[in-house]
């Protein structure tokens, strides 16, 4: 959870990110409040997407049982 301390997000937008491992810029869009009010710009976005590629993988692993 270090690692997206700059990007200011809500314990609830961790969680979010934590849980759903989004992929996309939009999916990121979705998680992250007022994204498109310039609170995060494409660059932080997709910065946050790599890290979550890199901590969390691509999602396709999940436990479904």
């Amino acid at each position: 959870m270090k690692a997206v301390q700059p990007f200011k997000l809500t314990k609830c937008e961790k969680l979010a990110l934590l849980n759903l491992s989004p992929s996309t810029p939009l999916e990121m869009q979705l998680i992250v409040e007022a994204s498109d009010d310039g609170r995060l710009s494409e660059a932080e976005i997709d910065s946050l997407l790599e890290l979550v590629q890199i901590h969390l993988g691509d999602g396709s692993a999940k436990n479904t049982s």
